[in-house]
């Protein structure tokens, strides 16, 4: 058995909006829709307990951010204060779900 990815969603930090807490592919297995696939469940989970809205704290790398644009996550701006303080220096994207 071996981890590949990994992912977490904190429902409702806010009423209405989820947090992408935290998704991770291992280096030999990106770019083989696993992250992509791992996203769309963690979203799934949000909007099944009422989130309409998903938020993302992403590091400033390109590729990361292509990986977000590339399914529908657009940057915001107005991030939340709390986690704007938390991760000052990445991009805060959200997506309607």
């Amino acid at each position: 058995h071996r981890l590949v990815g990994i992912g977490m969603v904190v429902p409702h930090i806010r009423p209405g909006i989820a947090q992408l807490a935290y998704l991770h592919v291992s280096q030999e297995f990106r770019a083989a829709g696993i992250g992509g696939r791992l996203t769309g469940e963690l979203e799934q989970i949000a909007a099944g307990v009422g989130d309409r809205e998903i938020v993302v704290s992403a590091t400033p790398s390109g590729n990361t951010v292509r990986f977000y644009t590339g399914r529908g996550y657009r940057p915001m701006a107005d991030p939340l204060p709390e986690l704007l303080e938390l991760e000052p220096d990445d991009i805060h994207m959200s997506k309607k779900i």
